[in-house]
């Protein structure tokens, strides 16, 4: 738990440690890209569906997967309350959310909503001046090669709805985690 004057609206988050490019085994790291990507990838994923739109609970919520570590990566789900609401109740919607992933799965809409959209974004990338030689300079600093970059929109597009249940329930119920609470500074009395 932090304290912060800077801090205005309060977060709570939750990293695992998960296999990297480097480090995982068969399309696992891929897997846990998409399933980055469905729960908590935009404005259109379920996470921000449920808590922002439905519920109202949160004002903002995300998740995300870091691959492109040389050892172990790192997987993140973050929430922040809407105003009215404390960071107990978005907490908890939250982990009812990856409670009912993890019971339920993930639908074949949802794979192919966020396989469509990252393979998208990987060929804008290539257009990109910054974004390019970045990616480029990424993998090669980290053990992969340029056809581990060349090849990464077919992995995305082979990545099945069996292996990303199979990545949450890997990483999702792991006690390989840190929370992380980012809280206002406490207002002096007197």
């Amino acid at each position: 738990e932090l304290r912060s004057k800077q801090v205005r609206q309060p977060s709570w988050s939750r990293t695992w440690l998960v296999p990297s490019y480097r480090t995982a085994k068969g399309n696992e790291a891929y897997a846990l890209q998409v399933l980055a990507k469905i729960i908590g990838g935009g404005a259109t994923t379920r996470l921000y569906r449920e808590l922002v739109v439905v519920q109202g609970v949160a004002s903002s919520v995300g998740a995300w997967y870091s691959p492109d570590q040389f050892d172990l990566g790192s997987f993140g789900v973050s929430v922040s309350p809407r105003p009215g609401k404390t960071l107990d109740e978005a907490e908890a919607a939250l982990r009812l959310q990856i409670d009912k992933l993890l019971q339920g799965g993930i639908t074949d809409d949802e794979l192919s909503r966020a396989k469509k959209s990252m393979v998208s974004s990987a060929i804008y990338a290539r257009d990109s001046l910054r974004a390019a030689p970045n990616i480029l300079g990424r993998a090669l600093a980290t053990g992969r090669t340029v056809a581990d970059v060349e090849e990464w929109p077919d992995r995305i597009s082979a990545v099945t709805r069996a292996e990303v249940e199979k990545a949450a329930r890997s990483i999702l119920r792991s006690r390989r985690s840190v929370t992380s609470v980012l809280l206002p500074a406490k207002r002096k009395e007197g």
